[in-house]
């Protein structure tokens, strides 16, 4: 089972599973709905950086940029209960990657 890091704002990590089925995002292309299965980095905006804008990098190397509808990301952590992360909170999402290598990661 491949693993997804999530990190925070703050810089805080956690190792888990996305629990929300896909992402909602209105780019300069019209809006997109995109499996989280398809996704393999989600990026939310810096409030800091006015021209960072959300970002869906997809398994297949296309990007999309633009806003991110999702407002709550269900997450579960290794070991823990499934926690409704609000959006804000979140810097990015890699999915499947191992911290350090950007390599899939299958648990044992």
């Amino acid at each position: 089972m491949a693993l997804d890091i999530m990190i925070g704002k703050a810089g805080d990590t956690l190792t888990g599973l996305t629990q929300t089925p896909g992402f909602q995002i209105a780019t300069d292309l019209g809006e997109q709905d995109v499996p989280t299965k398809a996704i393999r980095r989600v990026h939310f905006k810096s409030p800091n950086m006015p021209t960072d804008r959300d970002q869906l990098w997809l398994v297949n190397a296309d990007l999309l940029s633009g806003v991110i509808h999702n407002r709550l990301i269900a997450f579960k952590p290794v070991n823990g209960n499934v926690l409704q992360i609000p959006s804000d909170r979140i810097s990015d999402i890699l999915i499947a990657w191992v911290m350090g290598s950007g390599l899939p990661l299958t648990a044992p």
